[in-house]
């Protein structure tokens, strides 16, 4: 089966890529029973945590339309936007317009993931039903440490207000990491952010919300 979706994130995860995105047709987002867009995130089989290759996902950028064969939905716990595809059969076939972000984002939810922290419990993850949201935020700052174990990847974490709640998350998209390192600065003039969260697989005990993928307003 043919599954199309609009790519919001393709980030880091477990030496691999996390991918996924909100489905469509003939560039037209779909929504779900709960009037919300339907997310869905390829996932492989033949890695311990459904990673994709890297070399698979690299040229994927954010906003490109892309198509893949589905075999079966495979969810698993909050991340019911899994599915099984096939690897070789990726394709791009468009762009979304970044000026229709607008209306895809959920800016009515009070928390996200269901409270006001970075983590949530194994018992909380398990009463969500999504692992996946974009949302818009205007007022937003990055803290940049070093990562001595490799030097090439600092630690970037994103500051953000959303509805009443401040959050700092860590940034796994790698196409922003690439670009903060040569300038911390770049997104300083940006009127807001489109951000990409997901919640991830347990770590340490818990389940961390991460920037999955940043799309900075070309317009005002």
């Amino acid at each position: 089966m043919k599954a199309t979706f609009i790519c919001l994130a393709n980030s880091y995860k477990e030496g691999g890529r996390c991918v996924a995105g909100i489905e469509c047709h003939n560039g037209i987002p779909l929504w779900n029973e709960h009037d919300k867009p339907r997310w869905i995130r390829p996932v492989s089989a033949d890695t311990p945590h459904g990673e994709i290759d890297s070399r698979l996902s690299y040229k994927l950028k954010l906003l490109d339309v892309v198509e893949m064969d589905v075999f079966d939905p495979v969810p698993e716990g909050h991340q019911v936007e899994n599915v099984l595809f096939n690897p070789n059969s990726l394709k791009t076939k468009g762009v979304f317009p970044d000026q229709k972000l607008e209306t895809l984002c959920d800016q009515y939810q009070p928390f996200l993931f269901g409270n006001a922290s970075n983590s949530v419990s194994v018992e909380e993850a398990s009463e969500l039903s999504e692992s996946l949201t974009l949302i818009k935020v205007v007022d937003f700052r990055f803290a940049i440490k070093p990562n001595f174990a490799n030097p090439d990847k600092p630690h970037v974490r994103l500051h953000f207000d959303f509805n009443k709640n401040q959050y700092n998350l860590p940034v796994t998209d790698p196409i922003f990491l690439r670009e903060i390192q040569f300038d911390q600065n770049f997104l300083n003039n940006a009127p807001r952010l489109y951000l990409c969260l997901s919640l991830g697989i347990l770590h340490e005990g818990l389940h961390y919300k991460l920037v999955a993928g940043i799309i900075p307003a070309t317009h005002s």
